[in-house]
């Protein structure tokens, strides 16, 4: 019995081993492969990176010619991780992207447009009693947060909704910050320029 649980044992080790190796490496691919994606897409004029510990991802400063400094953070789901890649996958299921764009113009109104499955129904706390109203978009349910002038947040809406089909998950311009912020999925890295450009024309 105890020969049977040692081979289990040394067969469980193997595997998680095995486990660690291959999702370290593909995480690993994952974050070189996005930061060149980015700098090929955005092209900085200056970049600082701080790496966030073994193969979470990384914080980025860059210095953009148009509009100035950007923030952009990237997470990994924890793919080395066999125990907690199950619980990464059921509670935010992609690897993340996160920018922060500050605006030279004042920001009017907050503003905050996140992207959610149609029978979900979003839970979050409201800070600055905004008003709530849902459209739906594609296959999605944008649920939309807002203070001031429903014209001007209609306009926003529609100029940027059609990007929630193509990597966009959260589109926030906030007074407090006088900021956008942007979350999205590896896919909308090809979006991130197009968005950034829209920004820098209309504001």
């Amino acid at each position: 019995m105890n020969a049977y649980l040692f081979i289990i044992f040394i067969l469980l080790t193997f595997f998680i081993s095995i486990a660690y190796i291959y999702g370290y490496k593909e995480n690993y691919k994952l974050i070189k492969s996005v930061s060149k994606k980015l700098e090929d897409e955005l092209k900085p004029i200056d970049k600082t990176y701080t790496w966030l510990g073994g193969v979470i991802g990384f914080s980025a400063t860059y210095m953009l010619k148009e509009i100035g400094s950007i923030k952009i953070l990237f997470a990994t789901i924890p793919r080395q991780s066999i125990l907690f890649l199950p619980f990464s996958i059921i509670m935010r299921k992609y690897d993340k992207i996160e920018v922060l764009i500050p605006f030279n113009k004042k920001i009017k109104s907050n503003i905050t447009i996140i992207r959610c499955k149609p029978y979900f129904k979003l839970k979050r706390k409201n800070n600055f009693n905004l008003k709530r109203v849902y459209i739906k978009e594609n296959s999605h349910r944008l649920i939309i947060d807002y203070d001031g002038n429903y014209e001007i947040v209609s306009n926003i809406v529609r100029e940027f909704s059609h990007f929630f089909r193509y990597g966009l998950y959260q589109f926030e311009l906030t007074k407090k910050d006088n900021a956008c912020y942007l979350k999205l999925n590896k896919n909308g890295l090809n979006i991130i320029k197009e968005i950034i450009t829209k920004i820098n024309k209309s504001y």
